[in-house]
């Protein structure tokens, strides 16, 4: 089917997969992958050296519960704490 008669409906998905040729291919892109610079969850900017701190992801599926600890910069890190402890005080106040 040309690419001009297509359009995205039940039968063509919009999602675009990639996918690793061979075992080397994949090598090459974990490499890759692992030699960048860890990017902020939160913010998407670099992060120099180790990151800071991490946040905390939980979502239950039906295989239990998972958790991720993706990274965060400094400023993040301290804006998320910051805001989550008014967040807790205020509810303290309210009763």
């Amino acid at each position: 089917m040309p690419p001009e008669t297509l359009d995205f409906s039940d039968d063509v998905s919009p999602l675009v997969g990639s996918y690793a040729v061979d075992d080397v291919a994949l090598a090459a892109l974990t490499r890759s992958q692992a030699a960048a610079a860890p990017l902020c969850h939160a913010c998407d900017a670099p992060i120099a050296g180790t990151p800071q701190a991490s946040g905390l992801l939980v979502w239950a599926r039906r295989e239990g519960i998972q958790t991720e600890e993706p990274p965060l910069c400094s400023a993040c890190a301290t804006a998320i704490g910051l805001t989550a402890l008014r967040r807790w005080q205020l509810e303290d106040e309210e009763g």
